[in-house]
């Protein structure tokens, strides 16, 4: 085994100098070398010893061992009770080391919330304003969102966003009886 840039294969892989068999010795991980390129030297004993090399790729399979990651990029809280549908009250953006299904991520708000989650971009989402707000009423959401990737079986990361809703000046002042004597 040929040593080619920083990776030593002699430290992942052992070959078996009898038989040509090559096994895994070392840690492989995906996420960080999906594919190894290996050079191989077959010598003979011969009194003038001949030799023969050869090129070997070998591919590394994905395993589902990375959780979907969600980071707020931009966070625009509070919000005004009397916000229009649609307004923005936050950015995501959501990532999965994986390759493959194994990093193909599908996110959503839990819950009956005033709120939804709309795709801007692959893996870029804004949190947005979808139904009617009354700070009167609920003054702060607890906005939880779950990502799951399509692995089998999937994994999953939950992050919870808190959005404030500031008041408006909607309700006029009003006497505690129609009538007073």
């Amino acid at each position: 085994l040929v040593k080619r840039g920083n990776i030593d294969p002699s430290n992942i892989f052992d070959l078996n100098s009898d038989t040509g068999e090559i096994t895994v010795k070392g840690t492989l991980d995906y996420e960080e070398t999906p594919a190894y390129e290996v050079r191989v030297q077959a010598m003979d004993q011969g009194t003038s010893p001949r030799s023969a090399h050869a090129k070997l790729l070998i591919e590394i399979i994905d395993l589902n061992d990375n959780a979907p990651d969600i980071s707020v990029t931009s966070l625009m809280t509070p919000v005004k009770e009397d916000a229009e549908l649609g307004t923005i009250v936050a950015f995501l953006t959501v990532s999965d080391e994986d390759g493959g299904n194994n990093g193909v991520v599908n996110c959503k708000v839990e819950g009956s919330v005033p709120f939804k989650l709309k795709s801007n971009y692959k893996n870029d989402f804004s949190l947005v304003v979808d139904g009617p707000l009354d700070r009167e009423n609920t003054s702060l959401y607890n906005v939880t969102i779950t990502a799951a990737d399509e692995g089998v079986p999937p994994l999953s990361s939950i992050r919870v966003i808190t959005v404030h809703v500031s008041d408006v000046n909607d309700n006029a002042p009003r006497f505690m009886e129609p009538v007073i004597n």
